[in-house]
Formats: structure tokens, C-alpha cells, sequence
């Protein structure tokens, strides 16, 4: 399975966004991100849900609710993405292109015809796959077939290979007038060809997917249920939160003073991230804290310094007062479940 979470089983960042309207573009649950186009109207919550098909095996599903009636302007999607490195066994741009199969199961209370647009980053080329929603609140299990391009080639390296949008909304007819099924170059028109779902017309609309897997080939297989430690290493290779489970006093790394209120931490990753991430924290001036020197000084900036692909993050960081050139210590989430780090090297 090319797809990473597909069982939407790894929430890092957290179970429920709310709110999700204009500007609200960004990952939610790992791998998946919102996605718009325009200025949408309507209010959306995004979650991870239990609801999930009987006998199938999930434990879990991606859930957007609309919680305000509005449009999606351009569109509103749901999209994960594929690293280009990683589909090189594709043959994209060749005679040999390989066929892929798309499966996945999805349930909302509409029907109509849903639009899965892949967009190939590199060639500037898209598809658009076609699927059908036959019974209302019902999980149904869809399988699509995607011809190889031999058209557009994918760059061997760690870039954006495929990105896949699920459109939820699509309310600019130019969005969605083209032709589907069939690669070509990005054309706004061909981007969500044939869609008919509108999941922003009443605050009973609802899309839920699970099971979401890309394979090479022509023909679906069952889906590969990996373990929940296995997605999750997938899934820092990009995103990394050190509080995850809201533990007090996370210790975040060793660390020495390097001049007056200032040093380096040194952290070991559980997983080599795809670039050098950005670093984000809470609870700077506040929680974060240095523990060293017989004492404890609060933490006043932390910003990368180096990464090496051996999975060692260096991290530059100032304190309010009291440390000096070697001053040994740790850098600690100081009690308290507000504070944390995040590191963030998605596509």
C-alpha cells in the first residue's frame, strides 16, 4: 500500500478540528490534510471517528461533518500525498507505466457521483477518478482503476511524487466540467470532473472514508492492516509531537549552555524525517524549561540548528537567566500538558 494512515489510525496533532472554513487549510489527521480553493462559506469539523465498517477490521475513520450550511467556493477536499521517491516503481513518463488500483471504503448521507483527483507534481498532469455513492449512510466499498502515464514522469527524489483530493464540495462549474478518467495536462476543468456530492448544503451532511489503499496493479487486494507502531514511524517520518499523550514533564532532549542563557539540545528521532523540519512549541517563557546548574530557567526560544540524516536534531535555544558556557542540563516539558514540541516536515 502506497498510502500512509489509510486506516486513519495515527492523530498526532488531535482528534477533532472544528471551525474549518476559509484560511482553515492544513493537516489534521496524519498524512490527511484540509484542503480549499477560494473562499469557502460553509463551517466544517474534521475528526477521527469510531464509525467504521462492520467486519472490516478498522478501529478507525476520517470524518468531516458540516456544521454550517455554505459553499465550497472552488472546492473544499480532503488530500493526502505521496512522496515522489516512493513511486518510482510506477515507471511515470515511460511505455512501461504501470496500471494502479485505488480501494477504499466510504459512507455519507449522500449520493452521487464522487471525483478523486490525482495531481502529478513534477509533469503538471492530472486525473480524474470517478467513483459512485449508491446508498446514503451506508459504507460502501469502492475500487478504482488508474491507467499508467507514460505522458509525465515523477523526479526520484524526496518531493511531492502524487497528491490525492477527495472533493467534498466543488462550486465552480470550471472545476468540474471536463473529462474524467483519462491523464493529461492540469487543467482546472478536468480537476474534479463529473462530481456531484456537495457536502456543504445542510448541517447533515457528512463524508467518512477508511481502508484508503494504492497499489500497483489492475486488480484491489484486501487491505494491508499494518500495526499501529509501524504507521505511526511511517507518519513521523513528516510529523513529530514530543507531548502526544499529554504527559507531564516530557523530557525533550539533553542539553549544554553555550554562552551566557544560551545553548544547544541534542535530540534522537524515532524517525528520519524527510527534510530538515520547523520547529513550533508551546509553552515557551512559561513551561518549557531548562534543568541544570542546580537550577530551573525558563525556556525563551527554541529554533533548529541542524539536522543530519542520521536522525540527529540539533536545537539552538536562549533562556530567561542562569546559564553559562557548560552548563549541563536537560530541556524538559516543565509539568505541565500545555507545553510541547512539534517538528514538521510534510510535503
Amino acid at each position: 500500500n502506497l498510502i500512509i494512515n489509510g486506516a486513519m489510525q495515527v492523530a498526532q496533532r488531535g482528534t477533532s478540528f472544528t471551525g474549518l472554513t476559509n484560511g482553515n487549510a492544513g493537516y489534521k489527521l496524519d498524512r490527511w490534510r484540509w484542503a480549499e480553493s477560494g473562499t469557502p462559506t460553509s463551517v466544517m469539523t474534521v475528526s477521527q471517528s469510531t464509525d467504521v465498517p462492520t467486519g472490516s477490521g478498522f478501529s478507525s475513520s476520517l470524518k468531516a461533518q458540516c456544521t454550517t450550511a455554505g459553499d465550497g467556493d472552488n472546492y473544499i477536499a480532503l488530500t493526502t500525498a505521496i512522496e515522489a521517491q516512493n513511486l518510482q516503481q510506477l515507471a511515470y513518463g515511460t511505455s512501461s507505466a504501470k496500471t494502479m488500483t485505488l480501494s477504499f471504503w466510504v459512507k455519507s448521507n449522500q449520493t452521487g457521483t464522487g471525483c478523486v483527483w490525482f495531481y502529478a507534481d513534477d509533469a503538471g498532469r492530472n486525473y480524474a477518478a470517478e467513483y459512485t455513492i449508491s446508498s446514503a449512510d451506508t459504507w460502501e466499498y469502492k475500487t478504482i482503476v488508474i491507467a499508467g502515464d507514460t505522458a509525465g514522469s515523477i523526479t526520484n527524489d524526496n518531493g511531492t511524487g502524487f497528491s490525492m483530493l477527495w472533493g467534498l464540495a466543488v462550486n465552480a462549474a470550471s472545476y468540474k466540467g471536463g473529462t474524467a478518467n483519462t491523464w493529461g495536462a492540469d487543467a482546472v476543468s478536468n480537476r474534479f470532473a463529473g462530481i456531484t456530492l456537495d457536502l456543504t448544503t445542510s448541517t447533515s451532511d457528512y463524508f467518512a472514508i477508511t481502508g484508503v489503499q494504492l497499489e500497483v496493479g489492475s486488480v484491489a487486494t484486501p487491505f494491508e492492516h499494518r500495526s499501529y507502531g509501524e504507521e505511526l514511524a511511517a507518519c513521523q517520518r513528516y510529523y513529530q509531537r514530543f507531548n502526544q499523550n499529554a504527559s507531564n514533564y516530557i523530557r525533550i532532549g539533553a542539553a549544554v549552555g553555550t554562552g551566557s542563557n544560551a545553548g544547544y539540545m541534542m535530540v534522537s528521532l524515532p524517525s528520519v524525517m524527510r527534510a530538515t523540519p520547523t520547529l513550533t512549541s508551546t509553552g515557551l517563557s512559561s513551561s518549557i524549561r531548562f534543568l541544570g546548574g542546580g537550577g530551573s530557567n525558563s525556556v525563551t526560544a527554541l529554533t533548529v540548528d541542524r539536522y543530519g540524516s542520521n536522525n540527529n536534531l540539533s536545537v539552538y535555544f536562549t533562556t530567561a537567566a542562569g546559564i553559562s558556557s557548560g552548563t549541563a542540563g536537560i530541556i524538559d516539558t516543565g509539568g505541565t500538558t500545555s507545553s510541547d514540541m512539534y517538528l514538521d516536515a510534510e510535503l
